[in-house]
């Protein structure tokens, strides 16, 4: 005779294969949960109610990428009954679950413990395939922790697993991971490889979640180019990972994908499009509860409506930001609020708030500096825990080895002994003894020797941590102080009606900010020596365009450098150079033009050799033009640095302006004339 809970199982079986549409895979499956409910209601807990934890958890998996809330409900349910009946399968996936909804809430800790509980059982069960499920999810929570040794270290040993099993599916998944890894180091190349073989992979596989996952994967790719500036690429891959994304309506990626849409259009200047794309992604961040997606939206629509000059609809739009910021504890949206807040003040001519949202923002920005700080230097001390383990078990290895020769050895010597012994028993005797001393001394000697290398690596290594430390302090404050010049003369600068003296004094905060970048490059790279120029470059032209483009002009400005490194001998004149060369382009390239594009390019000619080349589609140069003879204080400026730099400068107006600077890689320049 057949049993309720042998019809459940039946009709649960059956569910599995024959219902293809998500909606009523819920719904049938709520309506199983209610009839075992009423069925059992009389009951006590007991083993057989494993089938409820199955159904829990299975509605668990149909709302975790939807409504997160509601699947968290499933979760803790299923867990809660898991204990009462003692189901260690159950206890075990429901932690996994719990897990990732606390992943995704940022909520570190709580998740890494919900794992670290999971893989014990999982351990005890021998359930290889869901503990690589769970080295998965660890690796992304130290990932986003900014343990990117240890992320993909296990990340690796979660794919050697889904290899060996088999697990095309999450083979792919874990690629994805990787990736998303790769990509918070900027290491973007790396993370494009490792997202296009996921995809690669997940077009072989014909299922939903297959298609899913070229769908997530898209909007990783288009976050990359939006990263690399290749705005119109990123454009592109957005839009045909939206197309994908419909076929599953999943809000979150609706909301992430029309944020960075959004961003894209924003960074091109088409602020209507951006703006509808905005309010698409609060619409969907609203239903999914996102408030810092929200925040990011409403600064970003002020933006859009400073620069289309309707200022009061951006002030409305950044205090709105600021607002849900505020609430939940968001510095970076603070931080960016507090800065739009103070421009549109000083606009406005109010400078008493201008001053007080100024202040805001630097006491932000601070906190935000030390957070970063901290979170870098326990990088740091957890990286030299690491390689310290890796040290010892290197140590430790070699003693093996070392103990194994010398067994050998001696095996050889009493082989020689048994042979010879009518012989040699005085030499064996002998022989004993003298390997027995030798293997004291040895022994005595590497014990003293370990402990030394320990010491002098332990007093190293705090004190590299100590002087990295206080040498980033250094160059915190020199920002500090260059940045309270640069606001003093940005206060002067709105009581001045004099068309050329405002100019000048523009001048002068632009050329004081390119060398505040600068040092805070330097203190936020994670070596002090030198600094990223591409990176430097595209914080520099988006200060220069809010200071000289104007809310009337779309100027596009493109900056390729290969992530190529400069000191600080070479990366200030450098940075000077191109604010000079940038800020003409501004002022003089586009006098009667709504939009246009700069370009920026360096490239190393050889190991000491470089070529800048600054041009820009605008009116070009007069027929007459000779800048060794012009009177104007930044092109003698530029002049001048070259020739720090070891250089010259050149000019053509063939189509537009250009500007060549051949220089010179000071440090390598000096090191190969010492």
């Amino acid at each position: 005779m057949l049993t309720i809970k042998n019809i459940l199982i039946t009709v649960l079986l059956c569910l599995n294969f024959s219902v293809y549409c998500q909606q009523h895979r819920i719904d049938s499956l709520n309506v199983v949960l209610k009839k075992y409910n009423q069925a059992h209601q009389q009951q006590s807990p007991s083993l057989s109610d494993s089938v409820k934890v199955i159904l829990l958890n299975d509605l668990y998996y149909y709302h975790v990428n939807y409504k997160q809330d509601i699947a968290e409900d499933y979760s803790s349910q299923a867990l809660a009954l898991s204990k009462k009946i003692g189901y260690k399968k159950g206890i075990a996936n429901s932690y996994s679950n719990l897990a990732r909804i606390y992943n995704s809430k940022a909520n570190f800790t709580t998740a890494m413990d919900y794992l670290q509980k999971s893989n014990k059982l999982f351990i005890e069960l021998k359930e290889d395939l869901n503990l690589a499920y769970n080295y998965s999810e660890m690796g992304v929570v130290y990932s986003k922790q900014g343990n990117f040794p240890e992320a993909l270290s296990i990340l690796i040993k979660a794919l050697k697993a889904y290899e060996k099993a088999g697990d095309t599916l999450s083979v792919g998944y874990t690629y994805v991971n990787i990736g998303i890894s790769y990509k918070q180091q900027e290491e973007y190349a790396k993370a494009l490889d490792y997202y296009y073989k996921a995809i690669q992979i997940f077009e072989k596989i014909d299922n939903v979640d297959a298609q899913f996952g070229i769908a997530g994967t898209y909007s990783n790719i288009g976050n990359v180019y939006l990263n690399q500036g290749k705005y119109e690429k990123s454009l592109e891959i957005h839009y045909k990972g939206l197309e994908l994304a419909e076929e599953f309506d999943n809000s979150y990626q609706f909301a992430e994908s029309y944020q960075s849409i959004g961003e894209n259009y924003m960074k091109l200047g088409k602020y209507d499009t951006a703006l509808k794309s905005f309010s698409k992604a609060i619409d969907f961040c609203n239903e999914i509860g996102d408030k810092a997606g929200i925040s990011n939206c409403h600064i970003n629509i002020g933006y859009c409506y400073l620069k289309k000059g309707d200022r009061a609809k951006a002030l409305t739009e950044y205090k709105l930001g600021l607002g849900i910021a505020k609430e939940i504890g968001s510095l970076e949206w603070q931080k960016k609020a507090y800065k739009n807040l103070a421009q549109i003040y000083s606009i406005q001519g109010d400078y008493k708030q201008a001053y007080e949202n100024q202040v805001l923002f630097k006491n932000v920005n601070d906190s935000l500096f030390n957070t970063e700080r901290d979170k870098k230097i326990t990088q740091m001390q957890m990286q030299y825990d690491f390689d310290k383990i890796q040290e010892r078990a290197r140590r430790i290895q070699q003693q093996k080895v070392l103990q194994l020769s010398q067994e050998n050895d001696k095996q050889r010597t009493i082989k020689y002994i048994v042979m010879a012994a009518l012989f040699c028993m005085c030499a064996l005797a002998f022989g004993i003894f003298f390997n027995l001393k030798k293997n004291q001394r040895q022994k005595a000697i590497i014990a003293e020797q370990n402990e030394k290398l320990e010491e002098q690596n332990l007093i190293i290594g705090q004190s590299l941590t100590e002087k990295e430390t206080l040498l980033r302090e250094i160059h915190h404050r020199v920002k500090n102080n260059l940045q309270i010049i640069s606001s003093l003369l940005n206060i002067q600068s709105q009581h001045i009606l004099d068309e050329n003296v405002l100019s000048s004094i523009q001048e002068g905060q632009s050329r004081v900010q390119a060398m505040s970048l600068i040092h805070q490059n330097l203190y936020q790279s994670e070596h002090l020596s030198n600094v990223d120029i591409e990176n430097y470059l595209r914080e520099l032209v988006v200060y220069l365009s809010e200071m000289f483009a104007g809310a009337d002009k779309s100027i596009q400005v493109e900056v390729e450098a290969n992530h190529i490194q400069f000191d600080i001998d070479t990366a200030i004149p450098l940075g000077l150079i191109v604010n000079e060369l940038v800020s003409n382009a501004y002022k003089y390239a586009f006098e009667n033009r709504s939009s246009g594009t700069i370009k920026i390019q360096i490239k190393a000619l050889n190991t000491i050799d470089y070529e800048l080349n600054v041009n820009d589609d605008g009116t070009g140069l007069p027929e007459d033009f000779d800048p060794k003879k012009s009177r104007s204080l930044g092109l003698k400026l530029v002049s001048i640095l070259s020739r720090q730099l070891r250089g010259n400068m050149s000019s053509n107006s063939d189509s537009g302006t250009s500007f060549v600077v051949h220089f010179k890689d000071i440090k390598a320049y000096q090191l190969a004339n010492s």
